[in-house]
């Protein structure tokens, strides 16, 4: 699967200049405890839709009855194999680690609040989802889960889902090294973090939510399978997949622009907050 080569996929939609993106605004954003609770929230808050997306794109394919079958089956009812594509599309994911994401996650959102020394009911304001976010979520959603017997839309949906983990995969290492660059925030999580963890130590968290190359090899291991049990050339599975990856990149890179305009509206407003001095 040579067109998930980093460098085909840099040379398609750049995505150094999207990584370039979300490590200034996060940059940014961490400038300012409030700004950084704001950033993480709207971050966290769109990325925890991924694996609920997931398991519904997984649920179309496993529906999707007699779709992928091996080329020149005689009798599909006897060899269907959605679930095993839909079993391999989980296992390329981090769904399995769903709630230790979330929990660390909110640790982290609650770490910030502290860093920023905020009350729950200034929290629970900036944590109000804007109609914005709402919108690019149920877009995002819908672009991912696919639907039954479609095949152009649940392949659209696996080329999302492979592009959402990939550059997650970037963002989390880039997110960690800027949070524990300050040794109060880093005291604050410390706090938070879940006790049941099976890192105790929160420093340890990239290690849980990042781990280098696993995802590309199971990226490529989905679509080997998938193209198994398709009738369609390589080319046209192909091109299927990177429409749904160009779908992610557009809607990550609104996400982020979205984000650092309400940074920026915050900051004026915090500037025409602020008292006069006259001399």
């Amino acid at each position: 699967m040579s067109y998930l080569s980093d460098a085909y996929l840099q040379e398609r939609f750049d995505l150094d200049s999207l990584s370039h993106q979300f490590q200034r605004l996060a940059q940014r954003a961490s400038q300012d405890p409030i700004f950084w609770y704001l950033f993480l929230h709207r971050y966290s808050y769109f990325n925890s839709h991924a694996t609920a997306a997931a398991l519904r794109l997984a649920s179309a394919i496993a529906l999707s009855r007699y779709e992928f079958v091996a080329p020149g089956t005689l009798v599909p009812a006897e060899c269907d194999c959605g679930f095993k594509v839909a079993q391999r599309l989980l296992s390329s994911s981090a769904c399995c680690e769903f709630e230790q994401r979330r929990q660390q996650v909110q640790s982290i959102l609650a770490a910030a609040g502290d860093f920023a020394g905020l009350l729950p009911v200034e929290r629970n304001g900036l944590a109000a989802a804007p109609d914005w976010l709402l919108h690019l979520i149920n877009e995002f959603v819908k672009r991912y889960a696919g639907v039954p017997q479609d095949i152009v839309l649940l392949t659209n949906g696996v080329g999302v889902h492979i592009a959402s983990e990939i550059q997650a995969e970037t963002e989390q290492q880039r997110l960690q090294q800027i949070a524990w660059q300050d040794d109060t925030f880093s005291q604050c999580l410390r706090a938070h973090w879940p006790v049941s963890d099976e890192a105790a130590d929160p420093s340890l968290w990239y290690r849980l939510i990042s781990r280098p190359g696993r995802l590309k090899s199971a990226a490529v291991s989905l679509l080997e399978l998938l193209s198994q049990h398709r009738s369609e050339s390589i080319v046209q599975i192909r091109c299927w997949v990177l429409e749904g990856f160009a779908t992610f990149v557009s809607i990550q890179r609104l996400l982020l622009t979205e984000i650092e305009r309400e940074l920026t509206q915050l900051s004026q407003l915090s500037a025409a907050a602020a008292p006069v001095c006259h001399g």
